[in-house]
């Protein structure tokens, strides 16, 4: 993020010095050469004219490293601030070097937004016509806003802000076998719609169909199915919209994936174009998509489709023997430079209170997420209400990484 906008901060640092410096009071200052010499300079007419060059010693108030100055036209100081440790800033008077905060409020501890002199995690500071301006960090550093606030004191008023953009648009949701693919696929999904996220949820499984088993079938306002788009020669936006499923109480979710009964013999065979096009119609139909893949990715094109174009990939594994054994026979398909591993996220499923993190690091290696072991959603899945709100203490540590995982992939 402080990437993206140095170049903006680098223009408004000289935009604001040049305001800064049109403006500074005048100070009767002498100052003292540490060495000087003479050089000659030529000149058209051939005379050689003396040229004294004056060297001077650094201002105590530059060397100090762990701090940063900017001139105060009004004290004829300096505003200051310690780097990276303080939100607040003082002012500076070189001559009895002395600082004190800029807030005239009795009793102010100087420690939160109430305060005159506190700006928060200050980028760089400017002083000009009575007003501070400011860039600064907010919201764990992944956003920025230009501020200004009177030198005399008042609330900061945000001029212009810049939030993180969604980078990620599609999550693939894949592991071994039972590791709860498709529980943390639909709870994801859920939680992106509780939050008003036009989200898509597409069920890839064409063996064993999940949308029976993610919500009640009156839940759903008319069942189509996913292998009537990948069946067509040629898929259309249009014919994916046609085919996607409403919620009833659950609006901002659609739903694309097989009926009750349908096996991957009940349509014609697909290829990898008709894969390819449907992904490129959900991108344009919803800015989330959540894609619930096989766990066979060698004989099922959709899902390694979906890894492959994937924004990010959560990659899910039990801590148990079966798991592994099963992972450690499918990872090898994807060493090829198609399937980018800088995208995955290592994700331990289904982790009861008796597996200690060390124990998961000895079998697993470092993982990303630990998704907790939860009656409630064990619950949820026998009797196929996936869809429902988690609500018992037992799933809140659940709760909180389905909470942490959209945070990191998309931001929200």
């Amino acid at each position: 993020m402080k990437k993206r906008f140095l170049a903006f901060w680098v223009c408004m640092a000289v935009l604001l010095t040049s305001f800064t410096g049109c403006y500074s009071a005048q100070k009767d200052v002498t100052s003292v050469p540490s060495s000087s010499q003479t050089v000659q300079s030529g000149s058209g007419s051939g005379a050689e004219e003396p040229v004294e060059i004056r060297t001077y010693a650094l201002p105590e108030e530059n060397v100090r490293a762990d701090s940063i100055y900017v001139p105060s036209p009004s004290t004829g100081g300096f505003w200051t601030w310690a780097v990276f440790t303080s939100k607040t800033i003082q002012a500076y008077d070189p001559v009895t070097r002395t600082t004190y905060y800029p807030c005239y409020q009795a009793g102010c501890k100087h420690n939160d937004a109430s305060c005159s002199a506190y700006f928060g995690d200050i980028s760089s500071l400017a002083e000009y016509r009575g007003n501070f301006y400011a860039m600064i960090y907010y919201n764990d550093d992944t956003a920025s806003a230009f501020v200004t606030r009177p030198v005399s004191g008042g609330p900061l008023q945000i001029l212009a802000s810049w939030e993180p953009e969604n980078e990620n648009q599609m999550l693939a949701v894949w592991g071994s076998p039972g590791s709860g693919k498709t529980t943390t696929a639909v709870k994801l999904a859920a939680r992106l719609a509780m939050q008003k996220k036009d989200v898509a949820l597409l069920l890839c499984d064409m063996n064993t169909p999940m949308l029976p088993c993610i919500c009640p079938p009156g839940d759903l306002e008319e069942e189509h199915s996913l292998g009537s788009v990948l069946a067509a020669t040629h898929v259309s936006e249009s014919l994916v919209r046609h085919n996607c499923i409403t919620h009833k109480k659950i609006r901002h979710l659609t739903i694309l994936g097989m009926r009750k009964g349908e096996n991957e013999y009940t349509y014609p065979p697909y290829e990898r174009t008709q894969a390819e096009e449907l992904l490129q119609c959900l991108r344009k139909i919803a800015p989330y998509i959540i894609v619930d893949c096989g766990s066979c990715i060698a004989n099922d094109i959709l899902s390694a489709i979906a890894l492959m174009e994937a924004d990010a990939v959560l990659r899910l594994v039990n801590c148990d023997l079966k798991s592994i054994s099963y992972l450690s026979s499918q990872l090898p398909l994807l060493k090829d430079s198609q399937w980018d591993a800088e995208k995955q996220y290592k994700v331990a499923s289904n982790v009861y209170p008796n597996e200690a993190s060390e124990h998961i690091e000895r079998v697993l290696g470092n993982v990303a997420f630990q998704i907790p072991h939860s009656e409630e959603v064990k619950a949820q899945v026998l009797e196929g209400n996936l869809l429902k709100e988690l609500v018992l203490k037992d799933s809140k540590g659940f709760r909180k990484t389905m909470e942490a995982i959209t945070k990191e992939v998309f931001g929200c």
